[in-house]
């Protein structure tokens, strides 16, 4: 019986849908459009940002960290 509800309910909202769809159609359209024109934009974004991240020179493990300067103060004569 559940099965029988379920399939006249798919056909129900299947019918509907069929009904309101091309009413539908220009505006999903337009919104894929609007979301093309962000993802290539944010694609854009990303590859900048992977540049200017390989441009970056991190300090590796285990360099030898005595070029840069400390943070603790030295003893000065007076």
């Amino acid at each position: 019986m559940r099965s029988f509800v379920a399939f006249l309910l798919g056909i129900i909202v299947g019918a509907a849908g069929m009904l309101f769809l091309p009413e539908l159609a220009p505006r999903r359209e337009q919104l894929n459009e609007e979301v093309k024109k962000q993802m290539e934009i944010l694609q854009g974004q990303v590859r900048d940002l992977g540049d200017q991240l390989k441009k970056i020179n991190l300090p590796k493990p285990g360099e030898n960290q005595s070029k840069q300067p400390s943070a603790t103060p030295s003893p000065t004569a007076q």
